[in-house]
């Protein structure tokens, strides 16, 4: 009877835990199914762990990006097309994910966050071999681990978790999909993270937009981020758009969403429209808005929306110290996508370097995209995440556009943060000119330089030398002016040299300008762009315009004459030349006897003609000599001006004068 007594006992405690096993299962998926469910904490022997979910996988899309080996690298038997919402994988084929976008940087994870270990989810259907892995950047060598292997099987779509178990925290993770069996399927899946510090559920977002007449792809990206925040629900409520309308052209109804804000804006540039932006979101802000980062964004790029989500996660477990820092995206190439134009940048003197110009179809370029660390002065404002306080009373410099996103950068960047599976697609730079800007670039660098070329350490165009700012100045303006004269542009000759006497008035001749009427002067000033067919004097010559740009540079006696030809014109002009108008394609040597040149830009096609003029040669340098004269006598004070005075331009009193708010 005792025993009878202790079995009942035994099994009445079996099913009591068996019942109590069941509802904390239900318990588990009812608080999965909760729309913050990317935030979740649990019970370990060393106390709570807080697990994220922050990257997920993507496929190529055509309206977005196409470059294939970006985002996995298939070999064997593997289907994959646009239209399909899965990679279809067959016996022997094998899927690996050691792409830009679709490997894990656990080094920056690990170094700016609290991130302690990693966990990978897939979705699949069939049998793999399923591999996890990682890599890393080891001066001129690739060292790759093999972390774990299982094989994975599933007759239907399931999710399977599988943590990277590693003690080493730098390099890259990834993993690779074997097929065991015909049709297996790969659907997708994410990474997650785990720490031991609470996640910030406060993030949040405000994307500024500075737009001017760029409808379309306003249009475009909007109705693309409202299909990622409805398919996304644990970014729900976590970013709202600001456009600064510069043009006045855009409509509610050009992106009819309630996240979307429009402001109808003066045309004071990148530097006004990204200014207003922010003080539209410290408004909003002191109406309980909520936002604690900007994230300053192009009106004419393309991206996918994924990037802000792996941008808000990152941020959302940042280590304290690193909360300063400006979270950087590179800028690949509209035309060519899979080639990265800038991750960053050197200011150097107004002479800018872009950092890591890199083809990232190939994986070792995006091992040393992310394992080796240089150190940009700037972040571009293509796409860069700026916590909102250090925005409060402290907006750009009020200067148009160019160099705006140099300058802050210089002056409030505690460091920048940037890493693979972060980007825009933009147009290149050397692919747009238009002439006036060379005023904006030249006249903003000088300012800049004015304010920080003390601070900035010795600069690489110099050859590691120190250079004053006034050197800077009358070099860097006879670097430029004595190109174009070469290349007989006066008028952008002429833009150059206003460029610096205008830097030469002072700030408080830039803080009394009526910005939009000097706009209009400048845009007076230069060459005016016109269609191909309707120039008539001088018609397009394709084949010569080819014969220009494969022209080999000028080497030995031929280079010795042209650099004691006084800029070529101690040499006889006897014929037309067809060149591009690019200032990064476009050489001297191009205009050799040129008597009348064809500036022609490939991107647009339009041009304009010039002609030889040793009357205007003689005045631009005669301007050059009087720009030496003045400079020797004001330079050190308009600088001490800026640098002392500079408050008076960043802060939010003068930028309401500015804005007309």
């Amino acid at each position: 009877a005792i025993i009878e007594y202790i079995i009942v006992i035994y099994c009445a405690l079996k099913c009591f835990s068996i019942n109590m096993c069941i509802c904390w299962n239900i318990l588990l998926c009812q608080t999965n199914d909760r729309e913050d469910k990317d935030i979740m904490k649990s019970e370990t022997p060393s106390g709570k762990t807080y697990s994220k979910k922050v990257q997920h996988l993507l496929f190529p899309k055509p309206e977005i990006c196409s470059e294939e080996q970006m985002y996995f690298r298939r070999s064997g038997r593997a289907d994959y097309f646009f239209a399909m919402d899965n990679i279809t994988v067959h016996n022997g084929g094998r899927i690996d994910f050691n792409t830009y976008f679709n490997s894990f940087s656990i080094g920056k994870w690990s170094k700016y966050t609290f991130t302690e270990k990693v966990n990978l989810t897939v979705e699949f259907s069939g049998k793999f071999l399923l591999t996890l892995c990682r890599e890393d950047r080891v001066i001129e060598s690739t060292v790759k681990t093999v972390l774990h292997e299982q094989i994975i099987s599933s007759e239907k779509r399931s999710a399977l978790t599988v943590p990277f178990d590693c003690t080493i925290t730098g390099g890259i993770f990834y993993f690779c999909l074997a097929a065991l069996e015909d049709n297996s399927k790969i659907y997708g899946g994410y990474y997650s993270i785990e720490c031991g510090t609470p996640i910030r559920n406060d993030v949040k977002l405000g994307i500024a937009i500075c737009h001017f007449k760029k409808e379309k792809y306003i249009s475009h990206n909007m109705q693309v981020l409202d299909a990622y925040l409805k398919n996304n629900t644990e970014f729900k409520n976590k970013a709202e758009v600001f456009i600064s309308d510069n043009g006045q052209t855009l409509k509610q109804s050009d992106a009819p969403y309630p996240f979307v804000h429009i402001f109808k804006n003066k045309n004071l540039g990148g530097a006004g429209g990204f200014g207003r932006c922010m003080y539209e979101i410290q408004q909003a802000n002191k109406k309980g808005s909520g936002i604690t980062h900007i994230l300053l964004m192009d009106d004419d790029l393309t991206f996918d929306p994924e990037i802000i989500f792996r941008t808000y996660s990152f941020i959302s477990v940042l280590k304290p110290e690193y909360s300063g820092y400006f979270i950087s995206g590179s800028m690949c190439r509209s035309d060519y996508k899979h080639i990265q134009h800038e991750n960053g940048a050197l200011w150097n003197d107004g002479n800018i370097i872009s950092l890591k110009r890199l083809d990232l179809n190939d994986f070792t370029a995006c091992l040393f995209n992310d394992c080796y660390e240089e150190t940009p002065d700037f972040a571009a404002w293509w796409f860069c995440a700026i916590p909102v306080e250090v925005t409060e009373n402290n907006f750009p410099m009020p200067i148009f556009y160019r160099e705006d996103d140099v300058e802050y950068s210089l002056r409030n960047a505690k460091g920048i943060i940037s890493m693979n599976g972060i980007c825009v697609w933009h147009e290149p730079f050397e692919n747009k000119f238009v002439p006036f800007v060379c005023y904006y670039h030249m006249r903003n660098a000088h300012i800049t330089n004015a304010i920080h070329a003390d601070n900035r350490g010795r600069s690489l165009a110099a050859g590691g030398k120190k250079r004053s700012g006034k050197k800077i100045l009358l070099a860097s303006t006879l670097n430029e002016i004595t190109r174009e004269v070469s290349c007989l542009r006066y008028k952008i000759a002429d833009l150059y040299l206003d460029a610096a006497f205008d830097f030469l008035k002072g700030i408080d001749w830039l803080k009394n300008t009526d910005t939009v009427e000097q706009h209009k002067k400048v845009t007076a000033s230069g060459y005016k762009l016109i269609d191909a067919d309707k120039i008539t004097e001088m018609p397009f010559m394709y084949g010569y315009y080819l014969d220009s740009i494969n022209k080999p540079p000028y080497r030995g006696l031929k280079k010795f004459i042209w650099e004691h030809s006084d800029n070529g014109y101690l040499i006889k002009a006897t014929k037309d030349v067809w060149v591009p108008i690019a200032i990064e394609k476009v050489r001297p040597e191009m205009f050799a006897r040129a008597k009348r040149a064809y500036h022609y830009d490939q991107c647009s096609h339009r041009g304009f003609i010039t002609e030889r003029s040793k009357k205007e040669y003689k005045r631009i340098m005669s301007r050059y000599k009087q720009l030496v004269r003045l400079a020797n006598r004001t330079y050190k004070k308009v600088a001490e001006e800026y640098r002392n005075r500079q408050k008076e331009i960043f802060c939010e009193e003068f930028w309401k004068k500015y804005l007309g708010v």
